[in-house]
């Protein structure tokens, strides 16, 4: 990283009503966009755990499993990129 490069980002993070509003701004939208997957996911029946914070959603597919192993798991990770691509 440049010296430059090393001044821009540490001027800007001594800004610490900017930080603020930057970091408030995030979570705002990381809530958002969690939300609106949590919403889809309950549309589609799809059980979930709500993410305490950030965006790391569990969700509970086993329903889509023919069977309980690495094979059915494995077929399952191919199927829904098609399925979501139509």
């Amino acid at each position: 990283m440049s010296t430059h490069t090393q001044a821009l980002v540490t001027n800007l993070l001594s800004d610490t009503g900017w930080v603020a509003e930057f970091l408030a701004e995030s979570r705002r939208r990381l809530r958002a966009s969690a939300t609106a997957a949590m919403d889809l996911l309950a549309a589609a029946g799809i059980g979930y755990l709500e993410p305490a914070g950030g965006f790391s959603l569990w969700i509970d597919l086993r329903p889509y499993l023919p069977t309980v192993s690495a094979a059915a798991e494995h077929a399952l990770r191919q199927r829904i990129p098609r399925s979501a691509r139509g």
